[in-house]
């Protein structure tokens, strides 16, 4: 796979976990692609990752959906970019543009330092927010890596007969520890008077585990349109 971007000393925290199944499942129908089901829930995540690109330092925040492309959403075929955000407003046009991807402005702060957390601030307001507790020893750690389809959402006029994606890849030495729901927090707020991040609100975000990496490498690929098979 050809990539025309990759970045290196990546700092990332990502926190998975599950949300409810029936709105993606909903959303995703027109691209021909369903939610990978666990529990009856959608395996889903937030990414926030912080680097620079040519000397300009960025942090970008990724929500995201593992999708399949059976309909019993049993295997792993790429991820649904649901919802996502830019602290350049320059990189945030261009991932709209060349990419089609669908980043906006927003405020965003990280410490990938244990106990880890993220925040991204949509026109001033707290849109999402996460954090750890207090700091622990992590359940397993060693070299994570994945390389997958990045599916991004139909444009408005789009008749839902193609779908938009971009191949990407992140490696890197990770640490994993157990999301603790007494003392971890994730908050989507739906008083944020956004209408993407009340959109998560409703799904009810579960976390599961986070994935923290100091110095992580990142590629991506240009952005390719298929049919879907699906008549409109």
């Amino acid at each position: 796979m050809k990539y025309v971007a990759e970045i290196s000393d990546v700092r990332e925290v990502t926190l998975m976990g599950t949300s409810a199944f029936a709105p993606w499942e909903a959303e995703l129908r027109p691209l021909g692609l369903t939610p990978v089901r666990r529990d009856d829930r959608a395996e889903m995540f937030v990414s926030v990752a912080a680097a620079s690109w040519k000397g300009k330092r960025f942090r970008e925040v990724a929500v995201g959906v593992s999708v399949s492309r059976s309909p019993e959403g049993e295997s792993l075929d790429g991820y649904y970019m649901a919802c996502a955000f830019h602290s350049s407003r320059l990189f945030a046009w261009i991932e709209r543009t060349c990419f089609k991807a669908p980043h906006r402005v927003a405020d965003v702060t990280l410490n990938e330092q244990v106990p880890a957390q993220f925040d991204i601030r949509c026109g001033g307001d707290c849109g999402i927010r996460a954090s750890m507790g207090a700091a622990r020893e992590p359940i397993r750690e060693g070299d994570e890596r994945w390389e997958l389809p990045i599916y991004v959402p139909n444009r408005v006029g789009s008749a839902g007969a193609k779908r938009s994606y971009y191949y990407a890849r992140a490696r890197g030495l990770a640490r994993i520890y157990e999301f603790d729901p007494t003392n971890d927090v994730i908050v989507f707020n739906e008083g944020a008077d956004d209408r993407e991040v009340a959109k998560l609100a409703e799904c009810r975000f579960v976390g599961a585990e986070w994935l923290i990496r100091g110095s992580a490498v990142h590629a991506r690929g240009k952005t390719m349109t298929e049919p879907t098979g699906i008549v409109t």
